[in-house]
């Protein structure tokens, strides 16, 4: 699997923990992951635009204002 598969799986369960959020706020949870194990996940850490792309693309966050995110699920994604 591919960075982006973890990162988005990453960003599902930052999602459902905290509806309403700063993209910064997802940003640090997202660069500080750990995987099951306790170490730092390597294919999820990323940047800024990286994640700004990522959360535009996928229907499941909505932007609220400037720098504010809505986690909308839908419920037909089978990601986890």
């Amino acid at each position: 699997m591919t960075g982006k598969v973890y990162r988005k799986r990453a960003m599902h369960e930052f999602g459902r923990k905290n509806n309403t959020f700063h993209v910064q706020e997802m940003l640090t949870f997202l660069n500080n992951y750990k995987n099951e194990f306790g170490k730092k996940h390597r294919s999820i850490p990323c940047s800024m635009p990286q994640l700004v792309s990522l959360l535009v693309g996928d229907s499941d966050f909505t932007k609220v204002s400037d720098g504010m995110w809505k986690y909308t699920p839908d419920k037909d994604w089978l990601g986890d």
